[in-house]
Order: structure tokens, then sequence, then C-alpha cells
């Protein structure tokens, strides 16, 4: 049924693409038979009157074949086309907000590609509709191009009449309500847009409201903690107390992940070592190296995040006791938190479905790598040669039909625990930054109001509370620095690698699937370290911005001792509180920019040294 419906969409629009192309190539081919149509000086010989008049005439017949097609178009389309593009608008906010709001991420694949169908669908009719406009407003410029100015006054007024005509463009419209060009893609964006906010605010309207954010924290760690455990790790209070080798031993199903991963780790080291003694391509290696470099990305995580158990556990409590020093609270503060936790807590809530959801398209496409080289190469030659999803050096046949399906199956379910292995410890630290930069912004909320109107002195006990609530959101972003600031350092290194290698494997690589394969994990790889800097931009700008709070606050009416009290913190928030790579450089969005420039350098460098002669990934 789904299928039927598809085909029953895109057949007429196919038609209606070819149809378009066609004529806007008889647009273009007029176009140039009409610049060329003036190809003496002298016009003083009836014969060359005559000449060009015969060949203007039939210049003309075809310009008025072309709106007779264009209006032909027009009467097919238009009806639907107008159908089209009102339901387009609904689809794709639907759509969109499906993708939001759903928390089964099965169901996150097959919205994705209805939503990217939708899109496309719509863009194709606005694109081949404004080629059709722009090519016939062309017959007008290929007029004015021509040498109209070396004939005589009849020859310049058939001209002209062809000029005038032309400036009336041959428009595909919505049944006369509006023209399908690339403008009218923007405007449905834009009423997609509107719709889908308005969907989003009464989805925020059924926010719970009973939560204070101290469950919403709860919340959010649970959901972290889904991520850990299928790696076998956990939030554990524990841990506090525990060796690493402690941790690890309560921890047995992560064990054998550990193992089961690093077993596939040591074949694609094998496969580096034999690559590098038989001289394998450069295509073939810029190919396998972002696999290896994320695996070593993943052990990395997963020790450091083992190994920085005590502190995770510290840094929980600390967040928690941050929301727990909750001032005097009144109905617009509760206004303005309620409107924090729908903004951000919910923010942090979709991004962790969409990241699952791509992360289940990747690691499809992944599986799907071997069946789309197999079966082309089988097709044409009739040999049926096995292929693995990532390559790898074996201390035995691989592609023995009596340990291939365990080989293919041990490959993706690697695959599947680096992405979780790095996504797990990554999602525990968005979620620390989301409620950290709550807080901060809380506390200027506070701060700003910490001297009432009309009063020249301020409650210093509450004055105080602040002061330590503030301590304590920098010793969360401490905390934060320790654990991450390693892990942080080696993925923004590595980053810029995979995302380089990524991107000129799909430049180089002929295979579609390969292609989206590599896509999908250009995508994941550009989320992942953008989410990083855009957390630890926030955390920044939020503790900086209790400055301003103070600046802000009244507290010019306030006396000289008091004003110390406030000068102290205005001082100290003026140094920011910042994430970094263990010191080299700062998490936020200008370290994103230096990475993404880093990333196109180092493609620029493979992209000289890429000799086409040394592709063979494409067979």
């Amino acid at each position: 049924m789904t299928w039927v419906t598809v085909f029953s969409v895109y057949g007429p629009d196919c038609f209606y693409y070819t149809c378009c192309t066609f004529i806007q190539i008889q647009f273009l081919a007029l176009q140039k038979d009409l610049e060329q149509i003036i190809k003496t000086d002298s016009w003083d010989d009836h014969s060359t009157l005559a000449a060009f008049k015969e060949e203007f005439v039939k210049l003309v017949h075809r310009h008025r074949e072309l709106i007779r097609c264009v209006n032909l178009l027009e009467i097919i389309y238009s009806k639907s086309t107008l159908f089209n593009v009102i339901t387009s608008s609904l689809i794709i906010c639907a759509t969109g907000f499906n993708l939001m709001a759903i928390k089964n991420y099965a169901l996150m694949a097959p919205f994705t590609a209805f939503l990217t169908f939708g899109l496309l669908q719509i863009f194709f009719y606005c694109f081949y509709g404004d080629y059709v406009m722009r090519s016939s407003i062309g017959v007008g410029d290929a007029v004015y191009n021509s040498q109209w100015y070396k004939t005589g006054a009849a020859q310049r007024k058939y001209l002209l009449i062809v000029l005038v005509r032309s400036q009336k463009p041959c428009k595909l419209t919505a049944y006369g309500f509006t023209d399908i060009n690339l403008k009218a893609f923007t405007r449905i964006l834009s009423t997609s847009w509107s719709y889908f906010a308005l969907l989003k605010q009464m989805l925020n309207d059924s926010f719970t409201t009973t939560a204070t954010m101290l469950e919403h924290f709860h919340i959010c760690l649970k959901r972290v903690n889904i991520f850990l455990k299928m790696m076998g790790l956990s939030l554990d209070m524990e841990d506090s107390k525990r060796t690493i080798l402690q941790r690890l031993k309560s921890r047995p199903v992560f064990a054998a992940h550990i193992i089961s991963f690093n077993v596939e780790v040591a074949a694609e080291v094998g496969w580096l070592f034999n690559a590098l003694v038989t001289k394998k391509s450069f295509v073939e290696i810029t190919y396998f190296l972002p696999c290896l470099i994320f695996s070593t990305v993943s052990n990395f995580k997963y020790i450091s995040f083992l190994y920085y158990s005590h502190a995770i556990n510290d840094l929980i409590k600390a967040i928690e006791r941050v929301q727990s020093r909750v001032v005097q609270s009144d109905k617009e503060r509760d206004l303005f938190e309620k409107k924090l936790a729908n903004d951000f807590v919910t923010m942090f809530l979709n991004i962790s479905n969409r990241t699952v959801g791509l992360i289940i398209i990747g690691l499809m496409m992944f599986a799907s790598i071997s069946l789309f080289i197999i079966l082309p190469r089988y097709y044409k030659t009739g040999e049926l040669k096995l292929e693995l999803p990532f390559l790898g050096h074996y201390p035995f046949n691989e592609f023995d039909m009596r340990v291939y399906p365990l080989v293919y199956f041990h490959q993706i379910f690697a695959a599947a625990e680096a992405v979780f292995m790095v996504y797990a410890p990554d999602s525990f630290f968005f979620a620390c930054c989301t409620f950290t930069h709550i807080q901060f912004m809380l506390l200027q909320y506070d701060i700003e109001r910490i001297v009432p109107e009309n009063s020249e002195t301020y409650d210093k006990d509450k004055f105080k509370k602040l002061a330590l609530r503030h301590i304590e959101l920098m010793k969360c972003v401490n905390l934060m620095e320790d654990i991450f600031s390693k892990s942080l350092l080696f993925n923004s290194m590595t980053s810029s690698i995979i995302m380089c290698l990524n991107g000129f494997t799909v430049m180089v690589i002929h295979n579609v699937m390969i292609m989206a394969s590599f896509s999908a994990f250009l995508i994941f790889g550009l989320m992942q370290i953008f989410l990083y800097c855009y957390y630890g931009d926030s955390i920044m700008r939020s503790s900086m911005e209790v400055s301003d709070a103070i600046y802000n606050s009244l507290w010019y009416n306030i006396g000289v001792s008091e004003r110390k009290d406030v000068c102290i913190v205005l001082m100290r928030a003026q140094k920011p509180c910042q994430v970094t790579a263990y010191g080299f450089f700062d998490i936020n969005l200008r370290a994103f920019t230096s990475i993404l420039s880093t990333s196109w350098s180092y493609f620029a460098l493979l992209k000289t040294m890429y000799n086409p002669d040394d592709y063979i990934m494409n067979e």
C-alpha cells in the first residue's frame, strides 16, 4: 500500500519534471538562435530581408509552441499543484513535529525518510517551475543580446514585439493562487515552520508543570542511564567508594562489551599493518581510517568515564545541591523556571531522540553496505564475492560461509558498541551542561531582583544564598572540566581528522550506499562536536551574564558596604566558567569553527594527494 501511494505521487511528478526539463532546453535553444539571427550589417538587399523574415517567423512559431506547452502543463497540473502546495506545509510540519515528539526510535527512521521525500518533492516542483519561468524570460535577454542595432527599422519592430512578449514570463501556478518557483518553496517552508511553532507551543503548554527542576534533572539522568546500560555501564553512587578495577568487576556486561569491541579493533589494527606492508591504495586507507580513529575515541571515552566515576557522582550531587538552594519563589519566577524547562530540557530530550534516530539509520546503512557491493557485482559478473561492512584482518578466512555471518553481525554489533560508547558519556555531559546553564539563568533572575524597588538595602541572608549558589555552580563547571577535559582534547583533535576523511570518502566513493553511510557518519561527527561546543559556549555565556544581572539590579540604591559585596560577585563573574580541552583551548562555538577550518585544510590536502587512478572501492 505504501509503495502504491508513493509511486502514485511520483509517477505524475516524474512526467512533470521531464516536460519542464525539455521545455527549458528548448527555451535555451531558442535564446541561442535569437541571439544569432542577425548575421549581416547590410539590410538593403531584399533577399536578405526575406531570409531574415523567414527564419524569424520560424523562431516565433517555436516560441508560440513553447508558450502553448507551458499553458498545457498549467492546465494539467495547476489544480493538483494547488492541493500539493496546501498539503505540503501541513505534511512537512506534522512529520517534523512527529520526529520531535515521538519517543519510539524505530519510528524515527521512516518519518525521517518521509520528511525528506516531502521536502524533495515540493522542492523539485518549485525548482522546475522556476527553471521554466527563468528560461522564458531569457528569451527577451536573447533578443537584446542580438545585434539588433545593426538592423533596419522594420526588423527592429519584429524583434521588439518578441522582446515585449517575453517580458511576461511563462509561469506554472497553483491554480493561479501562487507561482510555482523557488520563492514559493521558501514560503512553504516558512508556513511549515509557523505551523510547527504552533504545535510546539501546544506541546510546551502540555509540558508537566508539577515536576520540579530537580525532577527534570532526574528524568534526564534516566535517559542518560538508558544509553549507559546499553553498554553495561550505569550511574552508580557506590562507585565513589570503589577503585577502577572494582568498578570494572561490578560490571561484567560492560567487561564483555570491552572484549567484544576490542576484538574488532584488533582486526582493524591488523588490517592497517597489512595495508601498509602490502601498499594498499590511498583511497582504501582513507576509507578505513575514520572507523579505526572513531574506535580509538570510543575506547578513550569509556575508560575516561569509568575512571572518573567518583567525580561524576560528585557532579550529580553538586547539581542537585544547587537546585535545592532555591530562594523564596513567586509566581513570576515559577513561570520563568517553567519556560527554561520547556526550552532547554525539551531541547535536550529532542536532541537525544534525533541522535539515536541518526545512529539507527547510520547503523542500518553500514549494515547494508555489503549487500550493495555484492549484489551489483553478482548481477554484472555472475560472481558471488562476499564483502564485509568494515575492513579487518583476521587469523582465519572471514569469507568462509561457516564464519562469515558471525563476523558480519559481530562487525555491526561492534559498530553499535562504538557509537554508544561515545554518545552515552556525551549525553551525560549535555545533560549536566543543560541544568548548569538553567541554574546560571535562574541565578541571574534572582540577582537582578535582589534589591527591591524603593529600598536602600537588600536581604543579606538571601544574597549570601545567591553567592553560595554561584560558588556551587562554579564547582559544577570545574567538576565537568576535571571529568571531560582530557577526552575533549582527544575528541577535538580526532574530530577534524574524522570529518575530513569522511568528507573525502563521500567525494571519491561512487557506491551510493557507501556514500550514504559515510554521510550519516559525517553528520554524526559534526553533530557531536557541535553539541559539545554549543553546550560549552552556553555555560561560558550564562556564567558571564551573571555580571550583567548584577549591573541590571538596583545596586545604586544600596549603601557603600553592600555595594562592596555586590562588587565582589561582579568582579568574579567577569571571569567566565569554561570547559576546555585540557586547557589547550576553550570549548565554545569559536572552537567549532576552528575544527571545521582544520578539517577543511586536511580535506584540501587529501584532495591534492588524490589520484583517481588509485580508486578501486567503487567496484
